[in-house]
């Protein structure tokens, strides 16, 4: 289980509140690496940097919290150089650790492309939620890092708490901007989720395939003594 807690939280502009956290157990964190495997795939390596990842992720979070969407799990908060998520630097890192994405220019690896090819079901059951993702890659994805910058500081906002919009250049360094936890809106089974939790962590996924190849062997060996 992932936890992130940040020094203070803001639940109106300007006033400070209790000191925030966010909890991101297993399976909301496998669901965020898938949905950070498809973001890359489909920007065909625009996406070169964890910035334009952050902005990226940042528009496609605004628009499914417009439309009532669950899907992605973690929080957005105003920092120095706009909306940041500490979850996604830890999805980026999950997904670099076990060999699914290039640590430079955040390409899918083999490996992470396999992953997603056999999950593509997952994604064609779920069109509603991947078509606000495949809307903002196409919009956003060719600018250059500064144009999606301002793109994102012009967007009128309405923090958590608050009832007026702002915009975001406007908003105090520290406010959460929305926060979002679990995936309710994705249709999705256990037995996928534990599936896709194999297939995501490398180790376990090598191990099970070993198994595989080890049962097999097994068999064969049987078969020729027999």
């Amino acid at each position: 289980m992932f936890k992130y807690k940040k020094m203070s939280g803001i639940t109106e502009i300007g006033a400070e509140g209790d000191t925030t956290s966010v909890n991101v157990d297993e399976s909301e964190s496998v669901v965020n690496c898938l949905i950070a495997l498809y973001l890359l795939k489909q920007s065909e390596n625009r996406v070169d940097g964890i910035t334009k990842m952050q902005k990226i992720t940042f528009a496609i979070q605004n628009e499914m919290s417009h439309e009532g969407i669950c899907a992605i799990s973690g929080e957005f908060f105003k920092w120095y150089h706009g909306p940041m998520s500490d979850e996604v630097y830890e999805t980026n890192d999950v997904l670099v650790e076990n060999g699914l994405v290039e640590d430079r220019g955040l390409t899918l690896t083999a490996r992470g492309a396999t992953v997603l090819d056999d999950f593509t079901y997952i994604i064609d059951n779920n069109r509603d939620v991947f078509d606000i993702i495949d809307r903002n890659v196409n919009e956003l994805s060719y600018l250059a890092l500064s144009e999606i910058k301002e793109r994102i500081y012009s967007m009128m906002i309405k923090p958590l708490g608050c009832t007026m919009p702002i915009a975001v250049r406007d908003i105090p360094r520290g406010t959460t901007i929305f926060r979002n936890e679990g995936f309710s809106s994705l249709n999705i089974d256990s037995e996928d989720l534990e599936t896709l939790e194999i297939y995501m962590c490398e180790e376990i996924h090598q191990s099970v395939l070993n198994g595989m190849d080890d049962a097999k062997s097994g068999r064969v060996t049987r078969l020729q003594t027999a």
